[in-house]
């Protein structure tokens, strides 16, 4: 505690203002502001006093420097105060060197959680509790493809993607991400979905949402990590299929080990092809070059009645001059059957069960067109 006069000197100082600067009382009394302040030189003194008789009370950040020359931070009140008709500043000022580290030091963090969260290779979205983003990183605007200002105009009704479902309609709200973490206050990980971007480019997410709590334990803030899988989810499919094929083929390989006729063969090395190709009908068929004929040796249908079933026969003629692309060891797609002109009984028999595409894959052995 400082009493200080019209002329900037002290008149009086308390024994913590003494111990605080390293002063005895007689040194520290024969000083004045400008001495142990470097922020209150002598030539603004004057227009100091005279703000202060106006305002009557100020608080200030400043810096005092103590006998040793050492400086420190003090958090400053001042009085104007008027005893037996002349004016004083009485000042309380406390050193606040420990808050300056702490506030230092939570700077850095800060900082150091900044720069983490910007360069993170992690889109990373901040939403206050009404759904409006107050914080992307430089990944989120990668990731959608919008301006850093059109990102930071989003809220939750107006989002930056749209999550939708397997067949392309948008989730329900309530089984978002951020509404559920707001309502429930409880973190959300590993939240995997499909979205569209504005562009219309769709994506695979995995979502992280985690609540940010006010001093009442309340829900104030959403943070939320996402990443795109996209690549990821098709590569394990792509690792599940191959898996599925070799998986397929052992079985082929196993029931072929075990048949008893080239029928047993057909029909158990269908009934595994379905499984890698979801069709509604498959069936082999045998050629004889000879004679320009085939037959149809199985066929897997799923018990449904068909005019091209076990034994039926017709004529190559149905294939024309594409019977070549399956000598060439190349399969043969027919987008429309209602397209060919006039339809061979082969053809008719197709449309007849309802066929409206199919593909032909030939079966070679020796170089040799089989079937």
């Amino acid at each position: 505690v400082l009493w200080v006069g019209e002329d900037g000197c002290f008149i009086d100082a308390n024994d913590a203002a003494c111990r605080n600067m390293g002063y005895s009382r007689d040194e520290l009394l024969s000083k004045c502001v400008a001495d142990i302040d470097p922020n209150f030189p002598r030539e603004i003194w004057a227009d100091h006093w005279e703000e202060m008789r106006q305002r009557g009370t100020m608080r200030i950040e400043s810096v005092h420097q103590a006998k040793d020359g050492r400086k420190y931070p003090v958090d400053i009140i001042i009085h104007n105060m008027q005893f037996r008709g002349r004016y004083y500043n009485f000042v309380i000022a406390r050193d606040i060197t420990e808050r300056k580290r702490a506030e230092e030091a939570l700077k850095r963090e800060r900082d150091l959680v900044s720069q983490f969260m910007e360069t993170s290779p992690v889109a990373i979205v901040v939403m206050d509790r009404t759904g409006r983003i107050v914080f992307a990183n430089a990944q989120v605007w990668k990731l959608t493809g919008l301006a850093r200002e059109e990102v930071m105009e989003r809220v939750y009704n107006d989002p930056m993607w749209r999550i939708i479902d397997d067949d392309g309609n948008p989730v329900p709200d309530q089984a978002l991400p951020f509404p559920q973490v707001m309502r429930t206050g409880r973190p959300i990980f590993g939240f995997l979905r499909t979205v569209e971007l504005p562009g219309g480019q769709r994506l695979v997410l995995s979502m992280n949402a985690a609540p940010l709590v006010d001093d009442m334990d309340q829900v104030d803030r959403v943070v939320m990590t996402v990443e795109d899988v996209t690549e990821r989810i098709r590569a394990q499919g792509a690792l599940r299929q191959y898996a599925d094929r070799l998986r397929v083929l052992h079985e082929i390989d196993q029931s072929i080990l075990a048949a008893e006729s080239a029928e047993d063969i057909a029909r158990s090395a269908l009934r595994h092809v379905r499984q890698l190709v979801p069709c509604q009908r498959a069936s082999v068929a045998l050629f004889d070059v000879e004679t320009e004929q085939a037959e149809v040796l199985s066929v897997d249908c799923s018990g449904e009645t068909t005019h091209l079933g076990e034994g039926a026969r017709f004529s190559l003629d149905v294939y024309g001059e594409a019977i070549e692309t399956l000598r060439q060891g190349r399969a043969l797609p027919v987008e429309d059957v209602q397209g060919f002109s006039p339809p061979s009984p082969a053809t008719q028999a197709l449309r007849a069960d309802g066929v409206r595409s199919h593909i032909s894959v030939p079966l070679v052995a020796h170089g040799e067109l089989m079937g």
